[in-house]
């Protein structure tokens, strides 16, 4: 849409300009009888006029219009880059954040001595999945994974999903303000 309207007030301003400069040569074509005549006594020299100095207004109007819209578009632009900027740093941040929640994870799950299978069941728990959710990624029985779950939990020292969850997220959620 504002490529429309760019091409249109492009348009228009190229055929004021061209407008324009027809009326120009037209009254410099008359300018002796003009010079001779009273502008106002002769209704059609008067119109001319008018129309030279209306074209003259439009063409001024429409490059300032112009202007003012490429610069508008120019701010918008260095906004927009400053802002994609901004959310580059903040998604780098994260991305750095994640990686060394991970490895803490990790690092957790070292501590507790958990086999590989049993760290895999717990990444796939941390994320959400269900017991038969993680059977079937695993390929392996709903069984099998309930028991390295109960193993996993034994070796942390949690009773069950929901503290094993709340082992590695409580520190995410925010204190209230009357906490320390």
């Amino acid at each position: 849409m504002q490529r429309f309207q760019f091409g249109l007030y492009i348009f228009l301003a190229f055929a004021q300009g061209f407008w324009f400069l027809v009326e120009l040569s037209d009254m410099l074509g008359e300018l002796p009888d003009f010079l001779v005549n009273s502008p106002i006594s002769e209704m059609e020299d008067f119109a001319e006029l008018m129309l030279f100095f209306a074209s003259f207004l439009a063409l001024i109007y429409l490059y300032s219009h112009q202007r003012k819209e490429k610069l508008q578009m120019q701010r918008l632009q260095q906004h927009l880059q400053q802002t994609q900027q901004s959310l580059d740093k903040v998604n780098l941040r994260l991305k750095q954040a994640g990686l060394a929640y991970h490895e803490a994870i990790k690092a957790q799950f070292l501590d507790w001595q958990l086999t590989k299978s049993e760290q895999e069941v717990a990444l796939l728990l941390l994320k959400g999945l269900s017991f038969k959710e993680i059977a079937a990624v695993r390929q392996t029985q709903e069984k099998t994974v309930r028991q390295q779950a109960t193993s996993l939990y034994s070796k942390a020292n949690l009773k069950g999903r929901h503290e094993f969850s709340a082992y590695f997220f409580e520190d995410f959620l925010l204190s209230s303000p009357r906490e320390p």
